[in-house]
């Protein structure tokens, strides 16, 4: 970490010189530092560190569309949505993914969704009237 910064600070003299910055301080150095590296860093690294530990994050889960709900199974839970829950279904090509609400949604693999599923579960949504781009 103190290499990092050392070599910002040594990039950031360099600049310096060409440039008419005014007075370098240690705080003109280290704020855009910390907001460019450090919080990403530390965001990234604690979410890492978050999927590694989490169980139910790295457990098998199968999805049963049916035509009343969404069966939800993992090794350590499960749960049956109605369709009323959903915000909408996208499809992207290499993802299914289903939303609870605008912004979290639970991610299916397109290699694990066999066409004539898709065309059952366009269906299944359109009777529910949830939004999808199926």
């Amino acid at each position: 970490m103190f290499s990092i910064l050392a070599v910002l600070l040594l990039i950031y003299s360099a600049i310096a010189q060409f440039i008419d910055i005014g007075e370098v301080t240690l705080a003109t150095i280290l704020a855009p530092t910390v907001v460019l590296f450090v919080i990403p860093l530390i965001t990234y690294f604690a979410a890492k560190r978050n999927y590694r530990t989490a169980a139910r994050m790295n457990e098998v889960i199968e999805y049963n569309f049916t035509r009343d709900f969404l069966d939800v199974k993992g090794e350590s839970f499960s749960s049956q949505l109605g369709w009323n829950k959903f915000y909408k279904i996208t499809k992207t090509k290499n993802w299914l993914l289903v939303w609870q609400n605008n912004r979290s949604a639970n991610i299916i693999p397109m290699r694990d969704v066999w066409e004539s599923q898709l065309e059952e579960l366009k269906e299944i949504l359109q009777k529910n009237k949830v939004k999808n781009n199926l």
